[in-house]
């Protein structure tokens, strides 16, 4: 299975986030800030992940583009990570 889309948190537009177990190795989800935003600039996302197991040892971002981002895990079991992103538009900077 396949890390889930991220979704946005209740009650704000600049977060989202999900829980899941990655597959290890590439995974591509996509990001629900809530907003129509066709051309996210990743310049603007930050990204937070948490292994919640020792199975889950490593995760990079290898791109964002418009609003799906690409994942590298590195899964050697079935444990769960937390992958949280925040949209902070250059206006907020």
């Amino acid at each position: 299975m396949a890390f889930p889309n991220l979704v946005r948190r209740p009650g704000g537009e600049q977060w989202c986030e999900a829980v899941g177990v990655p597959d290890n190795g590439v995974n591509v989800v996509t990001l629900d800030f809530g907003v129509p935003i066709s051309q996210i600039d990743p310049n603007w996302v930050d990204v937070e992940i948490l292994s919640l197991g020792a199975s889950v040892t490593g995760c990079t971002v290898v791109s964002i583009v418009g609003d799906v981002m690409t994942l590298n895990f590195t899964q050697t079991g079935a444990d769960l990570a937390r992958v949280a992103a925040h949209l902070e538009h250059t206006l907020g900077r």
